[in-house]
C-alpha cells in the first residue's frame, strides 16, 4: 500500500499501479518545483526546513536548514546514510551511496574533505562562505532533487 491506502489488486501489477508512466511525470514535476523552483501557497505557516517568501506566499525545501538538523552533516558518509535511511527506508548499496557523494558532494573531488571544507565553511559564513563553500547549498539541492526522484524514494 501506499501511505495506509489499501492496494488496488488487479492483476498482473496489483499493488504496483499507483506508480506508471501516467503518475511519475507529475511525481517529478512535484519534486523539481518543491526542492528547486518553490510552490505558491495560500498559507503562511512553515517549518525550520522549509523557506518561506511572505510576500509571494512561495515555499520550497531549504536543503541547508534540513541538513543542518542531521546528526553530522559535515561529513559525506553520514550525511549519505542518514539522508539514505530518512528518504529511502531500506538501505542502497555501497556502490550506490559512493556513487551519490562523489557526485553531488565531492563534485568528482578523491577526498571526503573537499565535501567537510566546503560545508564548513558555508556554515561558518553563509553570506560570504569562501570558493569552496560557495556551491553548497546547490549540492545538496541538486542531491535533494536527485533523491526525491529516484526510483527508490517512490517506491518505499
Amino acid at each position: 500500500n501506499v501511505a495506509g491506502w489499501p492496494a488496488y489488486y488487479q492483476s498482473p501489477s496489483f499493488h504496483e499501479l499507483w506508480v506508471d508512466t501516467a503518475s511519475y511525470p507529475p511525481r517529478l514535476t512535484w519534486i523539481d518545483t518543491l526542492v528547486n523552483k518553490g510552490l505558491s501557497t495560500g498559507n503562511s505557516g512553515s517549518t525550520q526546513w522549509i523557506n518561506v517568501e511572505s510576500k509571494s506566499k512561495i515555499f520550497k525545501v531549504d536543503p541547508v536548514a534540513f541538513a543542518m538538523k542531521l546528526a553530522n552533516p559535515s561529513d559525506p558518509n553520514a550525511l549519505i546514510n542518514e539522508l539514505v535511511f530518512l528518504f529511502y527506508g531500506p538501505s542502497i548499496s555501497q556502490a550506490v551511496k559512493d556513487s551519490l557523494k562523489l557526485t553531488y558532494l565531492l563534485k568528482g573531488q578523491s577526498t571526503d574533505f573537499y565535501w567537510t571544507a566546503a560545508y564548513n565553511s558555508y556554515i561558518a559564513n553563509p553570506t560570504s562562505p569562501g570558493d569552496e563553500g560557495k556551491q553548497v547549498p546547490k549540492q545538496l539541492q541538486d542531491l535533494f532533487a536527485y533523491m526525491f526522484s529516484a526510483a527508490e524514494y517512490h517506491l518505499h
